[in-house]
């Protein structure tokens, strides 16, 4: 009697991503009497006597980037064991980190310069913002806002991973704070040591404020920004004094102030006489 040799075929060599598992689907075998999957690396099978096993492959697979997988069919006596192999790579995944959420000052560009990327074959940045993005397949692009632009702006860096593997996306926020605008109010006239309200200033795009003037006198609240200003009489000797609103600025804003005259005028004096 002649007993057919054994056959076995472990498949077409074969690629997955760092992070899957591999079902060996084109495996064949003949005229064995049992089956045994076996691995050069340290991952393990779903079940080494099935044809059609799961490889898991383990990290020290994954940092060598392949495994060989190897079928072995045992033989009817007198028929001698045969083996076949097939090498499975493993593409490590793409890793993306877009950079940690920043602040940027209305009108001005902000370069992303901390985000990396990893196993990679190219990349793409897309935000949901009203300005553009320059260099956006780089890795470190400019975001220009547009002109009156201020919130919050996602930018999102998308990393295409080597084939097989995925696409994976990372995001920061970019907020954009409007610019500090000061205005203290037109110049105007008082008369004598009447209280003046600065009922015309206004500003925007602060944190605090301040009021100062040249003069010795006084105000009723100097954080206020319609403050109340008590002249003295060596401001009305002079005849005048500027009052000046600093305001301190958002986050990467820089600081204005602004500045009014105010004269003053002595108050009237009328003497009838001696009775």
């Amino acid at each position: 009697h002649i007993m057919p040799a054994v056959e076995v075929y472990a498949g077409v060599d074969d690629t997955i991503c760092e992070g899957s598992s591999y079902v060996l689907s084109t495996s064949y075998a003949a005229y064995f009497t049992g089956l045994q999957w076996t691995t050069t690396g340290t991952g393990s099978f779903s079940n080494g006597a099935a044809l059609h096993p799961e490889y898991f492959p383990s990290q020290n697979d994954i940092d060598d980037g392949f495994v060989h997988l190897v079928l072995t069919g045992f033989a009817n006596d007198p028929c001698v064991d045969k083996s076949d192999t097939m090498t499975l790579i493993i593409t490590r995944a793409p890793l993306a980190y877009a950079g940690a959420d920043a602040v940027t000052c209305q009108g001005t560009p902000y370069t992303i310069e901390d985000a990396t990327a990893e196993n990679y074959a190219s990349l793409m940045w897309t935000h949901n913002g009203l300005g553009t993005i320059e260099n956006e397949t780089s890795i470190a692009p400019t975001y220009v806002p547009a002109a009156n632009e201020t919130g919050i702006v996602a930018l999102v860096l998308t990393v295409n991973g080597n084939s097989p593997c995925a696409a994976v996306t990372d995001t920061m926020l970019l907020t954009i704070n409007p610019a500090a605008i000061a205005n203290a109010g037109n110049d105007d006239a008082n008369c004598g040591k009447d209280p003046y309200t600065l009922s015309g200033a206004s500003a925007s795009g602060y944190t605090s404020l301040q009021w100062t003037t040249t003069g010795a006198g006084i105000f009723d609240n100097a954080h206020a920004l319609n403050a109340t200003y008590f002249p003295t009489e060596s401001d009305i000797l002079n005849g005048s004094v500027q009052l000046i609103l600093t305001v301190i600025p958002m986050e990467a804003c820089e600081g204005t102030s602004d500045t009014m005259t105010l004269i003053l005028h002595p108050a009237p004096v009328a003497n009838a006489g001696i009775d």
